[in-house]
C-alpha cells in the first residue's frame, strides 16, 4: 500500500492540502456543552443546485492496484472506477469497534490503540526540497483527535530536529490531530501561522515511512491566499477561518463528481456560498492537477474542496461538513458522508469526510 500522506502542489498559484486519511464518527460534537438536535437539519437546498441530473457518478482515478493515482504518475497506467461506498450503514471492519477503520492485512500487526514509535515530517505548506523542511519547529498532538474549541490539553508536545523530523509515539491505527505552534517573526520563512488539522491516520505496524505533516509560513500565504480568493494579501474577516477538505471513499480513495455543503447546525440550514474575492463564504474546488477550478460545483479526481469565511465554532456555533453523490448512473444524488468541524480564527482547518 502506498504512502497518502502527501502534499499536492501546483503553479505559482497552485495551493497544497493536506490529504491525511481518515476521520472520526460522523457527528461526534467534542465539547461538553448541549449538544444540538441535527435531526432536523435539511441539506437540500443548495445541494439541489450541485446536485443537478447531469452530475455524474461518483467515481475514483486509481492504478490497476485500486491505489490512488497522485498528482505526477503515469495517468495512462490509470482509470476512472465507480467509488465504494459500501461501508455505509456497516460496521467498518470485522475487528474491535475501535479498530481500524478501512482495515488492511497489516492490521493484525499492531492491536488498536498500541503506542508505537512513528515518525513525522513537518514540512512548509506547499514544499517539496529540503529548504521547505521546518526545523525546530513545535506541535501539540492530540490522541482524541479534537481540540475540544481550543481547550484540550495535548497528549503531546513535539519539537523537530534539524531535518523537521520527530519521532514518538502514536495509537496504531488511529486518528489524532496536530496544531502548529504560532511564530512571529521578521522573516516571512520563519513565521508560523495558525494551523490545525484533524484525522492524521497513525500507522498500524512499527517501521511505516514517515508520515507529511505541515506548517503554513507566512511566505507561502500569499500564495493560498491568491489562489483561492485572487487577493495575496487577504486577510480573514475576524470570526471566520478556512475549512480544507479532500473527500474519500470507503476505501480512503479520493472521489471525484461529491458535490460538499456545510451545515450551519443551529440554523438548520446550510452556508451560503458567494464569489470567492474574499468578501463571502466562498466554496471553490480544485482540479485534477490540484489548481482552483471556479466554475466546478463538485469534486474533481483530486477530491479537494477550499471554503473560506466560514465561521468559527464553538459551544454554541456547530457546523457540519455534508457530501452527496450519485451511486449509479441515473439515480438520485445521496448522503455519503458528514462531519462535525472545528474552525478556529484565522486559521487552516483541515479535516477529512468520509462515509
Amino acid at each position: 500500500m502506498r504512502r497518502l500522506a502527501w502534499m499536492a502542489v501546483g503553479s505559482s498559484c497552485g495551493c497544497v492540502l493536506v490529504a491525511l486519511l481518515g476521520s472520526p464518527a460522523a457527528c461526534s460534537f467534542h465539547n461538553d456543552d448541549a449538544k444540538p438536535d441535527t435531526n432536523p437539519v435539511i441539506i437540500e437546498d443548495t445541494a439541489k443546485v450541485d446536485s443537478t441530473p447531469t452530475q455524474p457518478p461518483l467515481t475514483v482515478f486509481v492504478d490497476s492496484t485500486g491505489a490512488p493515482c497522485l498528482l505526477g504518475d503515469d495517468s495512462s497506467k490509470c482509470s476512472n472506477q465507480p467509488a465504494d461506498f459500501s461501508c455505509i450503514g456497516k460496521p467498518r471492519d470485522a475487528g474491535p469497534i475501535n479498530d481500524a477503520d478501512f482495515d488492511a492485512t497489516d492490521d493484525a500487526n499492531a492491536p488498536s490503540g498500541q503506542l508505537i514509535d512513528v515518525t513525522l515530517d513537518l514540512v512548509a505548506f506547499g514544499g517539496t526540497g529540503k529548504a521547505d523542511v521546518i526545523g525546530g519547529g513545535e506541535y501539540d498532538v492530540f490522541y482524541s483527535n479534537s481540540f475540544k474549541n481550543d481547550t484540550a490539553v495535548p497528549d503531546l508536545h513535539v519539537i523537530t530536529d534539524d531535518k523537521g523530523m520527530a519521532t514518538f509515539k502514536l495509537p496504531a491505527g488511529e486518528r489524532v490531530a496536530y496544531r502548529v505552534k504560532m511564530v512571529d517573526d521578521p522573516d516571512p520563512k520563519k513565521t508560523i501561522r495558525r494551523f490545525y488539522t484533524t484525522d492524521l491516520l497513525a500507522p498500524t505496524k512499527v517501521g511505516a515511512p514517515p508520515i507529511v505533516i505541515n506548517a503554513l509560513r507566512q511566505s507561502e500565504y500569499g500564495t493560498l491566499a491568491l489562489a483561492v480568493t485572487g487577493k495575496a494579501d487577504y486577510i480573514m474577516p475576524a470570526g471566520t477561518g478556512i475549512f480544507a477538505s479532500r473527500i474519500v471513499d470507503c476505501q480512503n480513495r479520493y472521489v471525484g463528481n461529491a458535490s460538499v455543503e456545510v451545515v450551519d447546525v443551529e440554523a438548520s440550514s446550510n452556508l451560503k456560498f458567494g464569489k470567492c474575492d474574499g468578501s463571502a463564504i466562498c466554496r471553490l474546488f480544485l482540479s485534477d492537477l490540484e489548481l482552483p477550478a471556479p466554475s466546478a460545483t463538485w469534486t474533481s479526481r483530486a477530491g479537494l474542496v477550499v471554503i473560506v469565511n466560514v465561521p468559527i465554532t464553538g459551544p454554541s456555533k456547530h457546523l457540519q461538513a455534508v457530501t452527496r453523490g450519485v451511486l449509479t448512473a441515473g439515480s438520485e444524488p445521496v448522503e455519503i458522508g458528514r462531519r462535525d468541524l472545528e474552525v478556529f480564527e484565522n486559521a487552516i482547518n483541515v479535516a477529512f469526510v468520509n462515509p
